[in-house]
């Protein structure tokens, strides 16, 4: 089974982790539910709490600092997740995907396992989804 791609809303801000761990605002935008860029995915609190209830495999969590250098300000009401999970375009019909999982696609596309699409689609969380490639075709 292929796992699912999240599509993530073009008017997320964009983000660049920097070497003391803070993520600077590179192109503002909004800081959703979900934020997912090269090297990051970052989870608004409340949605990290749901997931860290739903033991989702190789995935740990840690305090977000997103930092506008403009204004100058620190907003930390997002968690950052950690995901181990990584494979490449060429990869995606090798792959495990049992149980509840992310997987990050060349370090900067989240997909999901279809088991863990099917929890997020029955929380207030909503997203849309796109099997396997399809999205990048």
């Amino acid at each position: 089974m292929n796992p699912y791609h999240i599509n993530i809303e073009d008017k997320s801000a964009e983000l660049y982790k920097l070497n003391d761990g803070r993520f600077q605002v590179t192109k503002n935008g909004e800081f959703g539910q979900l934020l997912v860029g090269t090297n990051y995915v970052l989870a608004e609190k409340e949605f990290a709490e749901y997931l860290q209830a739903l033991d989702i495999q190789r995935v740990s969590y840690k305090q977000a600092i997103i930092w506008n250098r403009r204004a100058n300000e620190e907003y930390k009401n997002h968690m950052e997740l950690i995901i181990s999970h990584h494979f490449n375009s060429s990869d995606i019909h090798d792959i495990n995907t049992e149980g509840n999982q992310f997987l990050i696609m060349n370090n900067s596309y989240l997909f999901v396992s279809q088991k863990l699409k099917q929890e997020l689609e029955k929380s207030k969380y909503k997203f849309t989804y796109t099997e396997g490639l399809n999205h990048f075709a």
